[in-house]
């Protein structure tokens, strides 16, 4: 049975190939399979004895060379025929590779490698960072951060998108809308920078308030709230000088922040004027635009009306390290900030100073464990002599040390997975290509073959599929956004998807694998199947194009038209240079004609 199963398999096989081919190159190919198998016992042999391995033999030749062959029993037909048939189906994939005699394969030296090289095992730390922040130099607690944050990583920090130097690695915008004139000009301020650089926006706002785009052109960070396919990048803490000061006996309030209606000091006054305490409040004059300047310079008048001599507001603006040092003086740290689901910096800088911190419960409260009270009636003077314990921080540094980290990654596995951008940004023919996909690759889209992700995250496709766990590494790390998953599209399909696209795929693997794919992937019933593949059809095509290592047939719009899966119709363009054949195959409705 084995044998007969084998024979019909080699059949419908050899079928395919000859309507491919037509019959007179098929059966041309089919005497060199057959001639290649070494002879049996034979009689004589000078007939055949000038068939050589790549030659074409002639129907004649063929026939004598049966005719010459001498076997004892039928069984030993049958075993030879069985034992050439194994050859030959392991053959006919391969078949054709050769059917375009132009094509003249370059030197191996001038291919790359279809093997993965082996795992880095050294991975270089990133070195050239730049912290970008449009406040940079004014009263704003982001350009703090932005300087705190440079200085922690060793980093340079500038405000404008033009002082970026062009070798940096990684690029960390400090986003906040205020400081820009709309979502196109965040836009704008991403796409400035050199494509070989990784931008990290790094939002200091609510995800409502990021750029829905900015995902396909930067990795989005945040610090506390839930954004599809961002990083977690919390904010670190001031590197601050010790001190020995003991916490003062008697009960003095504090707080900190820059002047602006959401920090509410009013109820810290009121809370202060009704416990009979002294307190002290630093809230300096927020400048970091025109529109803030004025509002925080409208608070700050009205919060001065409040103050008297027990209340003692200072608007002046000062070094982190004395902003920590006049905390200290007090005895409790009061905050009864808005919630805006954010974590606070001001809260962060607040709890450093090792005193008791009192809240009204919000998320950015209980991110720095604080005492949470649910309402400021509840704080008395015994509450208050009452309350110990100190807050404890976590240093964001850490989360930005393991981003840097995989980073670093994916830099080194660059080399690995043979399959840089530039393959895209400098070939206009390549952008051309990405571009019909993108226009094409409506709803949910799924892109099998991801390379290094460029391409995928170019058509905003919401899930990559690839076969070689290196090249998924690198995707998953660089563009975190995507969903990437582990697959062999000649296997296992992924239902659910509106449009799948199979960018330079049916190449890499013969023609029936081409075949049987299509047919599995038609099964999961997508709306459209896009397909691109160099065209080899073009007179003088560019070899770079065409000749691959990983390439195994050249697809013709004729031998695309034999591969079309049942229930969905072909249509085949090429791209405006004739450099690749543009296939969209779409689901034919059951009510057509």
């Amino acid at each position: 049975m084995g044998a007969i199963t084998r024979l019909a398999s080699a059949w419908r096989r050899g079928r395919e190939y000859r309507r491919t081919l037509g019959w007179r190159a098929f059966l041309e190919r089919l005497l060199q399979v057959w001639l290649w198998v070494p002879r049996l016992v034979t009689s004589k042999t000078p007939t055949v004895s000038t068939i050589r391995p790549g030659t074409t033999a002639s129907v004649q030749e063929f026939t004598d060379f049966g005719k010459d062959l001498r076997l004892d029993t039928q069984f030993e037909l049958f075993d030879l025929t069985r034992r050439r048939l194994i050859r030959m189906e392991s053959k006919l994939d391969r078949l054709l590779a050769d059917q375009a005699p132009a094509i003249q394969r370059p030197s191996d030296s001038h291919l790359r490698s279809s093997n993965p090289l082996p795992w880095p095992t050294e991975i270089q730390p990133i070195t050239k960072i730049t912290i970008l922040c449009r406040s940079l130099g004014r009263r704003c607690g982001i350009a703090d951060y932005a300087v705190t944050l440079a200085q922690k990583l060793a980093a340079t920090a500038v405000p404008t998108i033009e002082e970026v130097a062009p070798d940096t690695e990684v690029l960390l915008i400090q986003y906040e809308p205020s400081f820009y004139d709309g979502q196109e000009d965040v836009l704008t301020e991403i796409k400035a920078a050199n494509p070989e650089t990784i931008v990290v926006l790094e939002s200091h706002t609510t995800p409502s308030n990021i750029p829905e785009d900015a995902r396909w052109h930067a990795i989005i960070a945040t610090k506390r709230s839930f954004y599809p396919g961002a990083v977690r990048l919390s904010l670190c803490l001031p590197a601050l000088s010790e001190s020995g000061a003991e916490q003062p006996r008697e009960l003095r309030l504090g707080s900190f922040g820059f002047a602006l209606p959401a920090k509410r000091y009013e109820l810290i006054v009121d809370l202060a004027k009704r416990l009979d305490v002294p307190a002290m409040i630093l809230a300096a004059h927020n400048n970091a635009n025109p529109v803030i300047e004025r509002l925080s310079a409208s608070y700050l008048k009205q919060l001065k009306k409040l103050q008297d001599h027990n209340v003692q507001i200072i608007d002046d603006f000062m070094p982190l390290d004395e902003v920590i040092k006049r905390l200290r003086t007090c005895s409790h740290i009061v905050s009864f900030m808005e919630d805006n689901g954010e974590q606070s910096a001001s809260l962060r800088t607040m709890a450093l100073a090792g005193r008791p911190l009192i809240a009204l419960r919000s998320r950015q409260a209980e991110e720095v464990g604080a005492i949470l009270v649910d309402e400021i009636g509840a704080i008395t003077r015994d509450f208050l002599e009452s309350c110990r314990d100190l807050p404890v921080v976590y240093d964001g540094i850490e989360d930005y040390k393991a981003f840097l980290h995989s980073m670093a990654v994916v830099r080194s596995l660059k080399d690995q997975i043979q399959h840089d951008d530039g393959v895209y940004t400098r070939d206009p023919r390549q952008l051309e290509r990405l571009d019909w996909l993108k226009a094409r690759a409506t709803g949910r889209t799924l892109d099998v073959g991801v390379g290094n992700g460029f391409s995928t995250n170019y058509i905003r496709a919401e899930v990559g599929a690839e076969i070689r766990p290196d090249r998924l590494h690198y995707a998953s790390l660089r563009y975190p956004h995507i969903d990437f998953v582990l697959l062999d599209a000649r296997i296992k399909v992924l239902p659910g998807f509106e449009t799948v696209v199979l960018g330079e795929i049916i190449e890499h693997m013969s023609f029936i694998e081409a075949r049987e794919m299509l047919a599995k992937w038609a099964q999961a019933n997508p709306k459209r199947i896009l397909i691109t593949t160099p065209n080899t059809g073009k007179p003088n095509y560019d070899p770079e194009l065409v000749h691959n290592i990983e390439h195994v047939w050249y697809p013709t719009e004729d031998a695309l038209r034999r591969i079309t899966p049942s229930g969905y119709e072909m249509n085949i363009t090429t791209s405006s240079g004739e450099d690749f054949l543009l296939v969209e195959l779409t689901k034919v409705s059951a009510t057509s004609p």
